[in-house]
């Protein structure tokens, strides 16, 4: 661990890197799984992990990245026992599933925004997270795999902040689309869902180009939630404030770091309580030991996720990485979560 005197508070540094970030890509991108890694670790201990890790590994390459480890077998078995033997108390992973997020931002922006207007609080009692579960999970089956695709695929696009592939939803057409499915399956707690977005339309229009601030965060970027939640879990564990040393990210430019320090000084819709974080700086991996280990974290439990989704995750592999994973991870599959985290699904 890394403690330096910031004014005349002393704070934890926290090094961070992800893996699967594709922005506000939250559907048909490359990678469904999301994963930000993190470590405690100081300089002199990341480099000599870094080390041990191309001595056992023949690694020749400029930096050691965990794409390429993974891919071969018997570097991967030996990424995941130095993992087990010299990581598991110095290391965390975060997980997103971007296809959940998406629908839980469905909750998020539409439906929490009417609520809180009407003076309902949809989070103290997990009423917005337990909608967000009933529709990820029951929405396929209530509509039909190629209609549900459709609203979600057409809710991302509408409320990303730019889509470079293919043309962006317009208000119009998602209105039109949630008009026709709110009324089109038989599953009652679905259909209260729809009756409940439809009710809150009127909050759409905040995410069109007439109306999108200039200066207004990436709303669908899981690199966002998933720094706060990252500090607030070391926070947890050391009870000071978090200094956050991350990997260069074009979405973390002085505003985006600006509003994700002031934000989390108040309770986010997915992450329970506040947390102090100081300062978020930026650091390139190629240079900083500690940003290396993070890539490798994140690849390893991005790994690891897309397997457990895959069904091909075998018992004995992720079980000394369970105590890595945050319980807070955005995360909906009731399989894959349990043998990820060992932990029973929300």
């Amino acid at each position: 661990m890394t403690t330096v005197a910031i004014g005349q508070r002393l704070v934890v540094q926290i090094s961070c890197d992800e893996s699967g970030s594709e922005g506000e890509n939250l559907v048909g991108g490359s990678a469904r799984v999301f994963a930000h890694g993190s470590t405690d670790l100081d300089a002199e201990a990341a480099a000599a992990f870094i080390d041990d890790l191309r001595r056992a590994t023949g690694y020749e390459g400029d930096e050691v990245k965990a794409t390429a480890l993974l891919r071969s077998t018997a570097r991967r078995r030996t990424l995941l026992h130095l993992f087990e033997n010299l990581l598991r108390d110095h290391a965390r992973i975060n997980l997103v599933d971007k296809a959940y997020m998406a629908v839980a931002k469905v909750i998020d922006l539409v439906i929490e925004e009417d609520a809180c207007a009407r003076g309902v609080d949809l989070y103290s009692d997990m009423k917005a997270r337990d909608m967000a579960l009933k529709l990820f999970r029951d929405g396929p089956r209530a509509f039909g795999a190629e209609r549900w695709h459709r609203l979600v695929n057409e809710f991302v696009s509408y409320v990303r902040r730019t889509q470079r592939v293919g043309t962006k939803t317009t208000e119009r057409e998602l209105l039109q689309t949630i008009d026709d499915l709110r009324l089109r399956n038989t599953r009652r707690g679905v259909t209260e869902i729809m009756q409940l977005l439809w009710q809150g339309r009127d909050y759409l229009a905040q995410y069109g180009p007439d109306q999108r601030r200039a200066d207004s965060a990436r709303t669908l970027d899981p690199l966002i939630p998933a720094i706060v939640s990252t500090a607030r879990v070391w926070h947890e564990q050391y009870r000071l404030p978090i200094e956050i040393i991350h990997d260069k990210q074009a979405a973390l430019d002085e505003r985006a770091v600006s509003q994700i320090i002031d934000g989390a000084k108040y309770p986010w819709p997915w992450v329970a309580a506040k947390v102090p974080i100081v300062a978020i700086k930026q650091a390139d991996s190629r240079h900083d030991a500690r940003v290396q280990v993070a890539d490798l974290v994140a690849g390893v439990g991005a790994w690891l996720a897309a397997q457990a989704l895959q069904g091909t995750l075998a018992e004995s592999v992720v079980a000394p990485f369970r105590s890595l994973v945050v319980g807070e991870s955005l995360w909906a599959d009731a399989e894959s979560w349990e043998l990820l985290s060992g932990r029973g699904a929300y």
